[in-house]
Order: C-alpha cells, then sequence, then structure tokens
C-alpha cells in the first residue's frame, strides 16, 4: 500500500472519529437539557400537589426521576483516548521510517476510535431510554 493510500485511510478515521465527537457532544447537550426541564418539572409538579398527591402521581415522578438519572449518566465527563499519541511517551515513533509510522497511526486511531464509538454508544442507549421512561412517566401523570 503506498504511503497516499494510508493517508487517506488516517484521513478516513480521523474524520469517522470526528463525527463520533459530535455526536457526542449533540447527546450531552441534549441530555443536559432535558434533566434541566425534567428536575423543573418534578420540583414544580411535587410542590403542586403536595397535598394530594397518590400512587400514580408518585410512580409518575418516581419513574421520571429514573429517567433523569439516565440522562446524568448520558452527559457524565468521561475519558477518551486522543487520536493521536504522545511523542514524548513514543518516542520509537519518532525514529519509525513513514510508511510505518503512518500504519502505526491508523491502527493507534482506530483503537481510540472503537472506545469512543463504544462509549458513544452507551450514552446513546442512555439517552433512548430516557426518553421511553420520560414519555412513560408523563402518560402517567396526565393520565392516570
Amino acid at each position: 500500500m503506498t504511503k497516499e493510500n494510508l493517508k487517506i485511510i488516517l484521513d478516513g478515521v480521523r474524520q469517522n472519529y470526528n463525527t463520533i465527537t459530535d455526536a457526542d457532544n449533540v447527546i450531552d447537550g441534549k441530555s443536559g437539557t432535558l434533566a434541566g426541564i425534567e428536575i423543573a418539572f418534578m420540583a414544580g409538579y411535587a410542590a403542586f400537589l403536595s397535598d394530594n398527591l397518590i400512587c400514580s402521581d408518585i410512580l409518575g415522578l418516581v419513574i421520571m426521576g429514573i429517567s433523569t438519572a439516565l440522562l446524568i449518566f448520558a452527559m457524565w465527563p468521561r475519558t477518551y483516548l486522543p487520536i493521536a499519541v504522545d511523542p514524548e511517551e513514543h518516542l520509537d515513533y519518532l525514529d519509525m521510517p513513514e510508511e510505518e509510522l503512518l500504519k502505526q497511526s491508523i491502527s493507534d486511531a482506530q483503537y481510540a476510535l472503537s472506545q469512543k464509538r463504544t462509549v458513544a454508544g452507551r450514552k446513546a442507549s442512555a439517552y433512548e431510554a430516557a426518553l421511553i421512561l420520560l414519555l412513560f412517566s408523563v402518560f402517567i401523570l396526565i393520565f392516570i
């Protein structure tokens, strides 16, 4: 494989990493906004009906609380592997021939991408579950 081909592959991995990073940031923003709305709603609902809470109200608020906990999990700060290694930690990289360095960089970037994709997938799953629980809790609070 030529150096140009390796550079194209490395650029593709970097673009995938950046796409996952952008999606991860969107999940963080949406989770934070929705968690704030849920907390405000739960506090207001509980304060407004504090004297007349019935079992279905408590159940709805508990389910919404679980949804909020999932949203907090989704936006909790994580440690990600960088797509590039620190040359001070890997001095051997400085002495590698260019083609071998590109291959190693592709391998490092793919490993970081795999880790980032796994974490982003968990965050997306938590966000989706939180949305389902939110809809269920709103249904309970409004219709039951």
